[in-house]
């Protein structure tokens, strides 16, 4: 059940009533006469502190004397109708005192330099210099569930119906704001949430709303989100923007890459260490060019706040590189498929962390096979050819393109202060033939609740019905996905094993434990830029065709090859499913997604533009098993979005024989393109 599905009618109900600038003052707030049972929330209502802390950022609960963004919580209407809750909101009035914004606060900087200390100098005889930048866009991740909140006032217990993985950090936060007894406070999630890390704030913000009323009025209190809700505190990704310098000699060879990265935080960022690595780490990848210098600026904007994407920026990062990869291959005149195999690091090289490949990384044996699936080389002298001629014939030809790139997702966080990878599972097998299963895991999604049971239920010979989970997770970090498929359903399999191999000689109930930890040596290390920066890493390569449609003035997916290494194959049909939706979800990441905004407020009726990709695209995946028995399973991640998109733009870019730097691609720029070929 999710959390919505607790709640009753005679339920009280939440509006936020939200600011209308984007900074500024607040002066007054004139509230009208309240029928009885309904009450106004201000942050002068808050028995204890009036900000949610993440990490060591804090993001107000109710805005106090100055509103940072358009639709920042300012009040809190509370009654049994949200009739007359609407009624009540029109009657509000806020007078505010415009702010002139000056330039953006900076919160976070990082400068790293991959390959030797004093790599990144100006070159005193330049043979040539390549500037320019590149634009990812702004996007949010829409929740799979209306989530939302119910919390329930049972004599002095406070029991909050959420959907979050984060439970013990929720519990932190609503017993500070609402000075609450932490004892009493009880949250209950649905054993199987299906959702990922990036609903933090959505889940966060509406169980904090909804303690804090119950608490005040002594109420049962649901909170609903509007659309404009679920935006406001979906994962918020503003993009980056890259400002870029290649310095090449005079023998055409590059002496050094300077990059130059603004990533917007919105109001109140989260996460910004972890962001920032990331990108670092997603721009160098996978290719040997080593001499760069790469600074991350993070900054406050006046937008909503920023929130965590499913990869935190890494798809941008990779989509940057594939895309400078490419203006590198073009000025050179060589082969896209060639360069890329010929440039990809090997066992022996220095990675971006600045340690040694000690196993051969699969990417080039991928990309290869990608290249000959795809029949890559072929398209792409063809198009190519196409595009030098110039005649009225091929004007009114059809405009293809095709591009081809590689990615990486790394599993878990870089930046944790403690070792979150440490994980241990105990199984118990009863006399009466029960299985109880103990550890830090969360169970997910329902794919691999299904596996850990066919493992259970085919090693131990028990039935369904009889095997139980507990969890024993006090989840601190947003990524269980990959944990629990990488370290969890082994040992699990571990210990059925164990348990299977003594069954018949030693007397039941019996118990296994098993454990794995981090070793010390491996840890990553932020300052000396050394180490391992993920537990393990999952790669793909994936290749994209595309065509022009001119009358739409609109790119259309004809098709795409996507290889994806994931170690040991657990459940094909799950990872099928898990690629197919990704494609699709990425897919959406490359049409239009920005809010529509009018007269300082967000359109209630439509918070999206139209999208203008066309895309039902004949899919081939294909599942790269390496070691095959050799190997633990690993995550998928985000393997889909750190490949397809830049793969798409490269051949969009070939298709129209322009310099494509962002994307979505416009219908503008398509048709500016267009009549470049008019004769």
């Amino acid at each position: 059940m999710l959390p919505l599905d607790y709640a009753t009618k005679k339920s009280y109900k939440i509006l936020i009533y939200r600011s209308t600038i984007k900074y500024g003052k607040i002066l007054k707030i004139e509230i009208p006469p309240l029928p009885e049972n309904y009450k106004v929330i201000t942050y002068k209502d808050l028995p204890g502190r009036n900000f949610i802390k993440l990490e060591e950022y804090k993001i107000p609960v109710l805005a106090k004397d100055k509103v940072h963004y358009i639709g920042e919580p300012i009040l809190l209407l509370v009654g049994p109708k949200i009739a007359e809750l609407k009624l009540l909101y029109k009657q509000i009035n806020v007078i505010y005192e415009n702010i002139e914004i000056s330039e953006p606060e900076i919160f976070y900087t990082k400068s790293v330099n991959i390959g030797t200390s004093e790599v990144v100098k100006d070159v005193i005889e330049n043979y040539k210099s390549l500037t320019g930048y590149i634009n990812t866009p702004s996007w949010n991740i829409d929740s799979k569930f209306p989530h939302g909140s119910f919390s329930k006032r049972d004599s002095d217990m406070l029991t909050n119906y959420v959907s979050t993985i984060w439970t013990s950090k929720l519990t932190e936060n609503i017993q500070a704001i609402t000075e609450y007894d932490e004892k009493k406070i009880n949250i209950v999630s649905p054993v199987i949430t299906g959702e990922y890390e990036h609903s933090l704030l959505e889940n966060f913000t509406s169980a904090i709303f909804t303690s804090l009323a119950a608490n005040i009025l002594k109420k049962n209190v649901l909170f609903a989100p509007t659309s404009e809700d679920h935006f406001l505190y979906s994962s918020q990704i503003y993009g980056l923007s890259f400002l870029w310098k290649i310095n090449f000699n005079d023998s055409n060879i590059i002496q050094n890459i300077e990059i130059n990265i603004k990533m917007d935080c919105g109001a109140y960022p989260i996460f910004v260490e972890e962001k920032a690595l990331r990108i670092i780490h997603g721009i160098t990848s996978f290719y040997k060019h080593r001499n760069i210098k790469i600074t991350v600026t993070a900054y406050r904007s006046f937008n909503p706040p920023s929130g965590i994407s499913e990869d935190l920026y890494q798809s941008d990062a990779l989509f940057f590189s594939e895309i400078l990869n490419n203006k590198i291959i073009a000025e050179s005149g060589a082969d896209q498929l060639k360069w890329r195999l010929d440039n990809l690091l090997k066992k022996g090289y220095k990675n971006s962390s600045n340690s040694v490949i000690r196993r051969e990384i699969p990417l080039y044996d991928m990309l290869k096979n990608i290249g000959i699936l795809s029949d890559f080389s072929r398209k792409n002298s063809s198009i190519k050819l196409s595009n030098n001629r110039k005649s009225s014939i091929i004007h009114h030809s059809i405009k293809r393109g095709i591009g081809i790139s590689v990615g990486y997702s790394g599993n878990n966080n870089i930046s944790n202060k403690k070792d979150f990878s440490s994980s241990s599972i105990t199984i118990q097998l009863e006399k009466n033939n029960k299985v109880d299963v103990y550890g830090n895991f969360l169970i997910s999604n329902l794919e691999i609740y299904n596996e850990w049971m066919s493992v259970i239920i085919s090693i131990l010979d028990v039935k369904e019905d009889d095997i139980t989970f507990f969890s024993t997770n006090e989840y601190n970090t947003p990524n269980f996905e990959s944990k629990n498929i990488n370290i969890i359903t082994p040992l699990i399999k571990q210990c059925c094993e164990d348990i299977k191999s003594r069954r018949f000689k030693d007397p039941l109930p019996l118990k296994s434990i098993k454990s794995v930890r981090r070793k010390p040596g491996n840890v990553w290390d932020p300052e000396k830029w050394k180490g391992s920066p993920y537990k393990t890493s999952s790669f793909a390569a994936c290749a994209v065709e595309v065509e022009i449609d001119k009358r739409k003035l609109i790119p259309i997916i004809k098709e795409i090859w996507l290889e994806v290494e994931v170690g040991k194959i657990l459940n094909k049909n799950s990872i099928l499913k898990t690629l197919n939706r990704d494609i699709n979800r990425t897919i959406k990441w490359l049409m239009e997604s920005k809010p529509h905004m009018e007269n300082g407020k967000w359109d209630r009726n439509d918070f999206y533009n139209r999208t203008f990709i066309y895309a039902k695209p004949v899919i081939h995946i294909y599942i790269n098993e390496s070691i095959k028995g050799k190997t633990s399973a690993k995550g998928i991640g985000t393997l889909v979005r750190n490949t397809l998109p830049s793969a798409f733009i490269q051949g969009v870019s070939q298709a129209l024989s322009a310099k494509i730097n962002s994307f979505p691609v416009s219908r503008d720029k398509i048709c500016m393109e267009l009549k470049k070929d008019e004769v």
